[in-house]
């Protein structure tokens, strides 16, 4: 993994992991183009950098967001209309304090696998992937959230999708949890299996 800092990639990138090095936390940034890159600074540090490069206010950004969103904790952002950023946890905690998530740009998402262990398995559109330890239900929601902000910031940029465009992106949601719903209720079947009722 390449070290570039977040200001000469600020374009490119399509998540910022938290990630441990012997010296300490660093993050993992993931690109549009498959590769991945690093910065030696924390997630929230390259979160208000990233920031800072398109001349935003993360908390009052945030502050209008818990108001429309009606919550208070693990909110997205947004660098402008198209990129926003769901919050997936990425690692357990080591320390008090301890950054455990991540942001993926919710338009790169592809699939989700949900793990035996309740985690989920992100497939980014690129062809990365990446194990959390959000649960698949708990990503669903964060991409509805990110849906549901996208069509806001559209509506406020003046640009409005064609409703072929938003049924897509809902059917692909939609897929996206019947097939979890499919495995779940096969593996239920499958511990049901030679008991009686």
């Amino acid at each position: 993994m390449s070290y570039r800092t977040v200001e000469s990639l600020r374009e490119k990138i399509i998540a910022i992991l938290p990630a441990y090095e012997e010296n300490g936390d660093i993050t993992r940034l993931l690109l549009e183009d498959g590769s991945s890159s690093r910065d030696d600074r924390t997630v929230q540090t390259v979160k208000k950098v990233l920031a800072r490069c398109y001349l935003l206010d993360l908390k009052e950004q945030a502050r209008q967001l818990q108001a429309s969103l009606q919550r208070r904790k693990l909110l997205p952002f947004y660098l402008n209309h198209e990129r926003i950023f769901i919050p997936i946890k990425m690692r357990a905690a080591r320390i008090k304090n301890d950054c455990c998530y991540g942001y993926l740009d919710w338009r790169c998402i592809a699939d989700l696998e949900q793990h035996a262990d309740g985690g989920t398995l992100v497939r980014m559109r690129n062809g990365l992937q990446e194990s959390a330890l959000s649960s698949t239900s708990h990503i669903i929601q964060q991409l509805h959230t990110g849906r549901q902000l996208y069509e806001a910031l559209q509506q406020q940029a003046g640009r409005t999708h064609s409703s072929e465009q938003l049924l897509l992106e809902a059917a692909r949601l939609l897929a996206g949890s019947l097939d979890l719903l499919h495995n779940g209720l096969g593996k239920l079947g499958k511990n049901g299996q030679g008991k009686n009722i």
